[in-house]
């Protein structure tokens, strides 16, 4: 899991660099979970817990090493909302189409009804 998130932060930072690289966030669950977070529209933190006894001196440099790769990600944030226009804008919308649907109707069934000519008869 760790493996495959090592990997994708690699293809993510390659990516950044310029170097197109398939980004398989596919390989582990955790991966699958932090693929917004990482590739996607979110702003990310990563906290990398070192400590300083000299037992975990690999533990330690490993895990700088890996947040030192993480850094040089680099998403941009937009922001997912969609600008409905305002109820009222809609509601006046809709009566003028239907006004409007209405008097090409009234036109309409004026224009089919049959007309009458009188003609005035000679004396």
């Amino acid at each position: 899991s760790l493996l495959a998130l090592g990997n994708v932060i690699n293809a993510l930072r390659a990516n950044q660099h310029g170097a197109k690289q398939y980004v398989n966030f596919r390989d582990s669950k955790l991966t699958r979970l932090l693929k917004d977070s990482l590739g996607g529209n979110c702003r990310t933190l990563m906290l990398a817990h070192a400590s300083p006894a000299m037992s975990s001196y690999e533990e330690t440099l490993n895990t700088l090493k890996y947040a030192h790769r993480t850094r040089a990600i680099k998403n941009t944030v937009r922001e997912n909302v969609y600008r409905r226009p305002s109820l009222p804008k809609v509601v006046k919308n809709k009566k003028q189409h239907i006004t409007h649907q209405q008097q090409h109707q009234k036109q309409k069934e004026m224009d089919q009804l049959p007309t009458l000519t009188i003609k005035s008869l000679p004396q």
